[in-house]
């Protein structure tokens, strides 16, 4: 069932963490404790992936990743046992689609066994997908706007996994699945293309 969107907290702007330190510290994670995240960590990752950033200069607003043309089309899932819930850049809130944990029919999309692991036992999954009929503006080309779209999600997803070390938690970056089950399991439209499975949390140090 469909609920209000509600708001999230304020991003943090600042950190004690240094660039360099986090891309040295960067690693896959497959393996997550159980501690759920909060509202404030949810908040700043999905900030850093595709939150709005004003120019200072001119006013201008635009997003913490680039965007060819300026269109961005990526839309980011957010997969939990609270349900599904989609991100608003621009008001900064999560709108709900349903209350249904689908965690584990998402997890069998995944080919690989280690990865149907981290999608059942991750707190969170965003899935970072594409808005087609946005993405179709960008260029009259398709190679092209495959091109964009692709590299786009790139940007975000590496935007999301700095800010995921600063917080202290890991993720894995999934791109082996079956795209029919993750439409069924998501319930996704079809101008809506998925393109990275991310699961994330707290990694289990005991593994």
């Amino acid at each position: 069932m469909k609920g209000p969107p509600f708001a999230l907290p304020e991003p943090n702007y600042q950190s004690m963490e240094q660039l360099e330190k986090l891309l040295k510290r960067r690693r896959t994670t497959r393996y997550f404790s159980d501690t759920p995240l909060t509202s404030h960590q949810i908040s700043q990752l999905m900030w850093a992936a595709q939150g709005t950033v004003s120019h200072e200069a001119t006013g201008f607003t635009h997003r913490t990743s680039p965007s060819a043309g300026g269109k961005y089309p990526l839309v980011l899932y957010v997969i939990s046992h609270l349900g599904v819930q989609i991100y608003q850049p621009i008001a900064h809130t999560m709108e709900k689609l349903t209350s249904d944990d689908i965690r584990s029919a998402l997890s069998a999309s995944a080919l690989a066994e280690v990865n149907q692991r981290a999608l059942v036992t991750a707190p969170i999954t965003v899935v970072v997908s594409v808005d087609n009929n946005t993405a179709s503006t960008i260029s009259p080309v398709w190679e092209d706007v495959l091109r964009y779209v692709y590299l786009e999600a790139g940007h975000a997803t590496q935007n999301m996994a700095l800010q995921a070390q600063s917080l202290g938690l890991g993720l894995c970056t999934i791109t082996s699945y079956r795209t029919r089950l993750v439409y069924e399991s998501l319930k996704m439209p079809r101008h809506h293309r998925p393109i990275y499975l991310i699961p994330v949390g707290h990694p289990d140090n005991r593994v």
